[in-house]
């Protein structure tokens, strides 16, 4: 199965989302991003505008008031004759032509000039020297929205003579002709500078935002439906800004996405080969453990010493194709558990894990020869051939003799075993994936399966593996499995 093949079969298996279907059958543009934009960039300038318009129609009101008490100050003034105050034809045109019905200007409790009749109705008491801003702007909304027949009582000191107290009676219909004819103009002019501005804005960010936005999804939707073609694969714009950063991690995970499946397809065929391979390999194993029999019978004292060796190497080797077949199923057999003395462990061990490698010595130090782990023997054989496998490998690569030194440490309840080499050192390209399968073959014909049996069967026995260290001057792996005595003793106790 070709890498297409296999993101096709996982597409399939996947459900339609409503995505694909907007995809398909295109989107609304009411729901699109540039309605989106569009709509934002209007709603922030007619704010902007808003707070334009207010201080406006304050400042209108003010200056209708103002107009209003100056018309009354001439009113009165063109009918001052001899220090008094009289009647006069101009005292009514002015007052008719500024909209006042009545005006009266008092000097303390004397009355000194009034005109026209008392007013009528609801009146609104005003007085700009002592109005608060909140009372102006809310008396501003008022006019602009009240009925023209109220009335406003304006209270001013006259310019001529501050000493004075002038009052006077306005109707407010010019005030909301005045404010509702600026509303609409400020209206107008909102109105007109939101569209120009939202359109060049939208023109703007479809160019810069948008229309990458729509490539970019474009891009992830090729890829999705075959990232096995190179093809496909995004190509950066080398902007510099989020849209460019986005565009250059799509392209880097797509690089890596089709790495991995390339190296997953390959891993896929290799675990296929071994698995028919060792399936092959457990059938000559047999054959041979038949042949081990028949040297049972031979009495060549020669033949029995090494006889035993042979049977347990067999045995082994078909447990480890046996487990091949299984790995790929984690059908790992459960461990049976039991004491293991350490030094017991040393000879078969060198004599499979260092086969074939005559430069490097295996050399252990365990200060107390009774030391002993609760394991299952052959997990913990496993394990510790393939750490010294590895590290005779390693050292074998670079060159130079070597050697490679187990040892042992009794912690609480643990025994800790570090082995440890004086090799080149793991590389780092091999160090962020060191336990993952098939992901940390440094030595030149491995697999990268080792330390990945290691850990599992460590794990299953109840312990750790991890890297403690690393560099040029040699690897080491400390093993911790539980301690064989401090067990036995705790449950005798229990």
């Amino acid at each position: 199965m070709t890498v297409q093949q296999s993101f096709k079969s996982m597409e399939d298996g996947l459900p339609r989302s409503g995505f694909d279907r907007k995809l398909a059958h295109g989107r609304r543009w009411s729901r699109s991003l540039s309605a989106r934009l569009l709509l934002i960039a209007a709603t922030f300038i007619v704010i902007a505008e808003t707070l334009i318009f207010i201080p406006a129609l304050v400042s209108l009101r003010a200056e209708w008031i103002e107009q209003r008490v100056t018309a009354a100050e001439l009113a009165i003034l063109a009918g001052a004759s001899d220090g008094r105050f009289t009647s006069a034809a101009s005292q009514g045109a002015l007052m008719q032509s500024a909209g006042i019905s009545a005006m009266r200007l008092s000097s303390g409790p004397d009355m000194l000039f009034a005109a026209g009749a008392p007013p009528e109705g609801r009146v609104t008491r005003v007085d700009p020297q002592t109005e608060s801003l909140g009372e102006a702007v809310s008396a501003s909304f008022e006019a602009l929205f009240q009925a023209g027949s109220d009335k406003l009582l304006i209270e001013a000191r006259p310019g001529f003579n501050a000493a004075l107290r002038l009052e006077l009676v306005a109707s407010t219909a010019s005030l909301k002709q005045a404010t509702a004819r600026e509303a609409g103009q400020v209206l107008t002019g909102t109105l007109a500078v939101a569209g120009l501005v939202s359109l060049f804005l939208l023109v703007a960010l479809f160019d810069g935002l948008v229309q990458p936005m729509r490539a970019l999804t474009a891009a992830i939707v090729r890829f999705r439906n075959n990232p096995g073609d190179p093809a496909n694969a995004i190509r950066p714009s080398g902007r510099t800004d989020e849209i460019g950063d986005a565009e250059q991690a799509l392209a880097d995970m797509q690089s890596a996405l089709r790495s991995a499946l390339l190296q997953q397809q390959r891993l896929a065929q290799m675990g296929m080969s071994v698995s028919k391979i060792s399936h092959d390999l457990r059938h000559s194993l047999g054959s041979a453990q038949l042949v081990s029999e028949r040297l049972a019978l031979v009495d060549d004292p020669v033949v029995q010493r090494s006889l035993p060796r042979l049977e347990r190497a067999l045995e082994r080797a078909a447990g480890l194709a046996e487990s091949t077949l299984r790995y790929g199923r984690a059908e790992e057999r459960p461990p049976m558990v039991q004491p293991v003395r350490l030094v017991d462990l040393r000879d078969d061990v060198e004599d499979s894990a260092l086969a074939g490698t005559s430069s490097v010595s295996l050399v252990a130090d365990c200060p107390q020869p009774d030391i002993a782990v609760l394991a299952d023997p052959d997990h913990l054989h496993r394990i510790a051939t393939n750490l010294i496998r590895n590290a005779a490998l390693a050292i074998t690569a670079s060159g130079r003799p070597g050697t490679v030194t187990v040892s042992a440490e009794a912690k609480p309840g643990r025994i800790v075993i570090r082995f440890a080499d004086n090799g080149p050192g793991i590389p780092d390209r091999v160090r962020a994936n060191l336990f993952v399968p098939w992901q940390a073959a440094g030595a030149s014909g491995g697999t990268g399966l080792g330390l990945a049996i290691a850990r599992e069967l460590a794990v299953a026995n109840g312990g750790s593996l991890d890297l403690e260290n690393t560099g040029p001057t040699g690897t080491v792996f400390r093993l911790a499995l539980p301690d064989a005595g401090q067990t036995v003793q705790s449950v005798q106790r229990t």
